[in-house]
C-alpha cells in the first residue's frame, strides 16, 4: 500500500473549513426571522478517497450549531464511524427536529477521546502487527468549524448540514521522531437544502413499514440513525423507480412480485437523498439530474406520493426522501461491500468479470472472484468532479478500481460465480500526488518551493487552485498571490512535472529549538 509521508505542521486552534453556503438562505442579510416554526438539520458525513489507510474509526459525541445567543445542541450520543468506508457515498449521520431558526456563528464537533488524550485510529489491513494500526491525536477534542459566512437556517425549513473529512490532507507526521501522529481536521462542509458531496448517494437500512404506489417507508431503530435525545426511530420514503434494480437476500433480481416489497421485510436501500417537500407530497429533486443516465429512463421528475396512512399534521412524517437506485432485500450483513481492482473485462455473453479483492475482507492474496452482472444491476462511474455517471457493462475498464454491492455465494468447485452484484461504482485512482516543502516566492506563474534544497515551481489555476493559510487563531481563504513566503505548503494536486495545485494549505515553519 502507497504510504505518503506529509511534513508538520504543529498548529493548535480550529480545524480547516471550507463553508459553502448556508442552509435555507444562502446566509446573506441582516433581518430577524419573522417566525419561530422549528426547523429540522439532517446530518450527513463522507470522506475523500485515500490509499493511506484501510480504515478511520472516530467516535462523535456531539454536533452543536454555536451563535451569540447560545448553541443548539444537533446531535448528542456516542457514535463511531468509519470514515473511509464512506469513499462512495455519504452517511446520513443523524437527524434533529426542532431546531430554533436563526444565525450560527459556527459548528462544533466533539470527539471522544480515546487511550492517551487521541481521538483517531488509523487501520493498514495489509500492515503486520504493530504496524497495522497508529493512534491519531486531535490539537483538541472540541474541533471547531469556523465558515466565511454566517450560516443562516429559516424558520421550518429542512435542511442538511454536510461534512466532508479529508483524511488525504488532514494528516501530518510530527517532527518529535516518536513516530506520533497530529491530525489538524480537514473538513469541508456545506449547510443548505441538498447533500452537498457525492450527490447524495447514500445507504440506509431498516424495516418496511407501510408500502405505497410509488414506493414505500422504511425505518430503521433509533440506535442506528438517532442521537440520544431523540427516541423516536427515524424514517424515510423511498421512491421505486421503473430502473430501481430490487434484488432478493440470494443476491438475483426480484421480479413479478407485487408489491416489489412487503410489510416488515428488513432491507437497504441505495440513492439519492433529498428532502421532502414543506407540503409533504413532493420531493426536492432539482439536481437530481446530476448523474447521467445510458439507456434508461428520463431523469428524476415530480411524484405525488401515494401513502394511505400520511397524516398532513403529524410532525413525525419523514422529512426526507430516498430515490432508489437498488433495493437490497435481507438482513444487515446479507449483502457486503466489496471493494478491488479489475482484472478481466465483462464476458459479454456471461456477464461476468474478474476482480481482485484488496486486502483485509477475508480472501488471501491470490483469489480472484467472479463478479456475476445482471440486466438490473445498475453500474456508475464516479468522476474527479465528484458527479455520478451511468454507464454500461462494458464501459467497466481493465484496472478500475471498483466498490460492490454483493451477495457472496457458496462456492461449488464449479464454474460458477463467486459474487452477485446489484451495484457497482466504478473510477480511477485519481493522478494526484501530495509534496510539502517552503515558498520561496510567489509568480503569476505560480509559486516556488522548496523540497530537500531544490526549487519546484507549482502550477495554480487562478479559477479552481483553493489556497488556505493557517494560524494559532484559525484559517483563511486566500488567493494565491497572498500566500506568505516562508511558509510551509502541503500541495494537492497532478503531477506534470512538478506539481498543478488543486488546493494549498500553508502554515507558519515549526520552531527550531
Amino acid at each position: 500500500m502507497r504510504k505518503l509521508l506529509f511534513a508538520a505542521l504543529l498548529l493548535a486552534g480550529s480545524a480547516l473549513l471550507v463553508s459553502c453556503g448556508g442552509g435555507g438562505g444562502d446566509g446573506s442579510g441582516s433581518t430577524a426571522a419573522t417566525s419561530t416554526a422549528p426547523a429540522t438539520v439532517g446530518l450527513v458525513m463522507t470522506d475523500a478517497h485515500t490509499d493511506q489507510w484501510d480504515k478511520a474509526l472516530v467516535t462523535i459525541t456531539s454536533v452543536t450549531l454555536i451563535s451569540d445567543e447560545g448553541h443548539q445542541e444537533i446531535f448528542s450520543g456516542e457514535k463511531e464511524v468509519d470514515l473511509l468506508a464512506l469513499r462512495e457515498h455519504v452517511k446520513l449521520f443523524a437527524v434533529k427536529k426542532g431546531v430554533k431558526p436563526g444565525y450560527y456563528s459556527k459548528i462544533r464537533l466533539t470527539l471522544k477521546e480515546q487511550q492517551k488524550g487521541e481521538h483517531l485510529l488509523l487501520i493498514d489491513e495489509d500492515a503486520v502487527a504493530p504496524a497495522d494500526k497508529q493512534w491519531v491525536k486531535v490539537p483538541s477534542s472540541k474541533v471547531d468549524l469556523n465558515p466565511k459566512d454566517t450560516i443562516y437556517i429559516a424558520p421550518g425549513a429542512v435542511v442538511f448540514a454536510s461534512f466532508d473529512w479529508d483524511m488525504e490532507k488532514s494528516l501530518k507526521l510530527t517532527e518529535t521522531g516518536s513516530g506520533k501522529w497530529i491530525m489538524r481536521p480537514v473538513i469541508f462542509v456545506h449547510i443548505g437544502t441538498k447533500p452537498m458531496f457525492k450527490k447524495g448517494l447514500v445507504r440506509l437500512s431498516g424495516i418496511v413499514e407501510t408500502v405505497g404506489d410509488l414506493g414505500f417507508r422504511l425505518c430503521s431503530p433509533p440506535e442506528a440513525t438517532a442521537s440520544s435525545t431523540d427516541s423516536k426511530e427515524f424514517c424515510v420514503n423511498v421512491l421505486v423507480k421503473d430502473n430501481t434494480g430490487v434484488f432478493d437476500s440470494n443476491g438475483e433480481p426480484r421480479v413479478d412480485q407485487d408489491p416489489i416489497v412487503a410489510k416488515g421485510e428488513e432491507l437497504t436501500v441505495v440513492g439519492l437523498l433529498r428532502r421532502m417537500k414543506d407540503d409533504h407530497d413532493d420531493y426536492d429533486d432539482d439536481d437530481d439530474d446530476d448523474y447521467e443516465h445510458h439507456e434508461h429512463d428520463s431523469p428524476f421528475s415530480k411524484h405525488e406520493y401515494d401513502d394511505d396512512d400520511y397524516d398532513d399534521d403529524d410532525d413525525d412524517h419523514p422529512k426526507f426522501l430516498v430515490s432508489a437506485i437498488v433495493v437490497e432485500v435481507g438482513p444487515e450483513g446479507t449483502w457486503e461491500r466489496v471493494r478491488g481492482t479489475v482484472t478481466a473485462a465483462v464476458n459479454s455473453t456471461t456477464q461476468q468479470f474478474e476482480l481482485d479483492p484488496d486486502p483485509g475482507q477475508g480472501y488471501d492474496d491470490t483469489t480472484l472472484l467472479a463478479a456475476q452482472l445482471f440486466k438490473e444491476s445498475r453500474i456508475f462511474r464516479l468522476e474527479e468532479d465528484g458527479s455520478l455517471k451511468e454507464i454500461t457493462a462494458a464501459e467497466i475498464l481493465f484496472n478500475d478500481r471498483a466498490a460492490l454491492d454483493a451477495v457472496k455465494l457458496v462456492s461449488t468447485g464449479g464454474t460458477g460465480p463467486d459474487l452477485n452484484v446489484a451495484l457497482l461504482l466504478a473510477r480511477h485512482d485519481p493522478a494526484t500526488e501530495t509534496l510539502t516543502g517552503k515558498i520561496m516566492s510567489v509568480s503569476p506563474l505560480g509559486l516556488w518551493v522548496e523540497i530537500e534544497g531544490a526549487s519546484c515551481l507549482v502550477d495554480t489555476d487562478p479559477l479552481t487552485t483553493k489556497a488556505f493559510v493557517l494560524s494559532d487563531t484559525g484559517v483563511k481563504e486566500v488567493s494565491v498571490s497572498d500566500l506568505p513566503v516562508g511558509h510551509i505548503a502541503v500541495v494537492t494536486g497532478t503531477s506534470d512535472g512538478c506539481e498543478v495545485a488543486e488546493v494549498i494549505i500553508a502554515g507558519p515553519a515549526p520552531a527550531v529549538p
